[in-house]
């Protein structure tokens, strides 16, 4: 159940992003909107910022017709985690009625010990080791099950994030970027190593940045 836990909050974290990157990218082109309306700006005006504001918004919600192809990869992440939500119903559901059948068979011990009977007879022993025979075989096909869901989940969400690196809307490489902030997605998978991306752009910036100032600095010297 643990293990569970771990990956339900690493898909949650997901859909965090996913969810405030999509109002954050708008969020400037809504107050363009809201400054000109307290303007009282011409009617004009107005459409057209509300019409850009709705662009903006649609691209970060990946509704946009310039984001089709990430809609379909956004689909298979969020199809991959309505799957640990099943999994888990069925995961629950196994153990609560293990769960209730010890307790059932704790209740009878007591009840046949009460009336001065043997708690347990060779026949519910069998049974019994039978039953917690089949609940170890359910726990460790469920394992098997987190195991190939895990796997397939997150070569979703590194395709995701490789197709959003790519992108030529730069606050959807952002979004890349922040979907993979402590690199563990990329840690595991090569494609993300792609010198296209968002970070490697932003590194290449940096280093360009920094050689430019250390070229003025050795100018100025002189």
């Amino acid at each position: 159940m643990r293990r569970v836990s771990c990956l339900r909050a690493e898909a949650l974290r997901l859909c965090g992003a996913l969810q405030e990157a999509s109002c954050e990218g708008a969020e400037t082109a809504w107050a363009e909107l809201l400054a000109a309306a307290a303007e009282r700006r011409h009617l004009d005006t107005l459409l057209a910022l509300h019409h850009r504001a709705l662009d903006r918004h649609s691209i970060h919600a990946m509704i946009h017709h310039t984001t089709q192809e990430l809609q379909s990869y956004l689909g298979n992440v969020l199809n991959e985690i309505l799957a640990l939500r099943s999994f888990e119903t069925t995961l629950h559901t196994g153990i609560s009625a293990e769960l209730e059948r010890r307790d059932q068979l704790r209740e009878l011990k007591a009840e046949r010990i009460s009336r001065g009977e043997y708690a347990f007879t060779s026949a519910d022993e069998a049974l019994d080791k039978e039953k917690r025979k089949i609940f170890q075989q359910f726990l460790a096909n469920r394992k098997a099950d987190l195991n190939v869901w895990a796997r397939s989940y997150r070569g979703h969400v590194t395709t995701l994030i490789l197709k959003l690196a790519l992108h030529t809307e730069v606050s959807l490489q952002t979004l890349a970027f922040r979907l993979d902030y402590s690199d563990f997605y990329k840690r595991g998978d090569a494609k993300l190593h792609e010198p296209l991306t968002y970070q490697h752009k932003r590194l290449s910036e940096i280093g360009l940045h920094a050689a430019r100032n250390k070229l003025i600095d050795h100018s100025r010297k002189k």
